[in-house]
């Protein structure tokens, strides 16, 4: 009996994480979040720039696991593509 719950939970789990993920992505919502891949956009830089600098970058992790979906506010984006992160950009930087 439990297995079965414990099923349903990560079911449920899963539909969560895709339908805030959908309202995140809507352009016009207040509390939309960046993908890496638009945050590298918004910064100049690669995606994988991005990833490896998560942390610094204020990453929200909506999932966990080898390959987390990565968010970003983009308000904290904008202030440190004004602002800069401590390290230069290096030549693999775009």
């Amino acid at each position: 009996m439990t297995d079965r719950f414990d099923a349903l939970a990560d079911r449920l789990a899963d539909r969560v994480i895709e339908r805030m993920e959908e309202c995140l992505r809507q352009r016009d919502h207040p509390d939309r979040l960046l993908t890496a891949t638009e945050a590298a956009d918004a910064l100049g830089r690669r995606p994988e720039w991005v990833r490896a600098h998560a942390d610094e970058l204020g990453v929200i992790r909506l999932t966990d696991g080898p390959r987390p979906r990565l968010y970003f506010r983009p308000e904290e984006i904008k202030r440190r593509r004004n602002g800069g992160i401590a390290d230069p950009p290096s030549s693999d930087s775009r």
